[in-house]
């Protein structure tokens, strides 16, 4: 669904799963310095910094109308002691110019998320750009994607197009309780992105 010109003004299934899947490995999250690309409307993040205890949580978007609504979203839903030992920072980030966002020397990162981002190829290579600038500039960091596969060849060319930047998505077992997600009939796909170890260096 579209409302102004951008997807992010509503929650979608794969947020859900997400959080879903984090609450049953919070200790992934404790005490890192997450990133999340594509935050949106701000469940996923919100979820995380109230219940994984992370160090620092930093939501990024673009669309202004997503921005606004992300920033109230946050002022309202994140409780006073959880704001208290939580370093919380919104950024608008567009894709297509993260080099100049996020330039080498950028502050610690060492976990990068994303939910609901593989739905369109016509979106799917600033994505990929994106990561491989992420993979660069914080390289030891892990770095999550959940995914509603909607149509089997967008996500299928996002895979192709991994492997093509040597990135390897290692499916995670999915939340044994889906409390959020429980009540979506959809296909979803949740994996950690790492590097192929044999290789040294990543295509652009």
């Amino acid at each position: 669904m579209i409302s102004d010109g951008t997807t992010g003004l509503i929650t979608w299934p794969a947020a859900h799963y997400f959080v879903d899947w984090c609450m049953e490995n919070k200790h992934l999250f404790e005490g890192r310095h997450i990133l999340e690309l594509g935050s949106g409307s701000g469940l996923a993040g919100l979820a995380v910094c109230c219940g994984c205890s992370p160090a620092s949580y930093c939501f990024t978007d673009c669309h202004e109308g997503v921005m606004q609504q992300l920033k109230e979203n946050i002022a309202i839903n994140t409780p006073p002691h959880v704001g208290r030992g939580l370093s919380i920072q919104v950024l608008q980030l567009d894709w297509s110019d993260v080099e100049d966002v996020l330039p080498l020397g950028s502050n610690m990162v060492d976990c990068i998320v994303a939910t609901d981002v593989v739905y369109d190829t016509g979106i799917i290579d600033s994505l990929l750009a994106t990561l491989v600038h992420l993979f660069r500039l914080y390289p030891h960091a892990m770095r999550y994607i959940a995914s509603c596969v909607r149509k089997q060849e967008t996500y299928n060319y996002f895979t192709a197009k991994l492997a093509e930047m040597l990135i390897v998505p290692e499916p995670q077992k999915p939340p044994q309780y889906r409390a959020l997600s429980g009540g979506h009939d959809q296909n979803f796909a949740l994996v950690r992105l790492t590097r192929d170890t044999s290789t040294t260096q990543l295509s652009v």
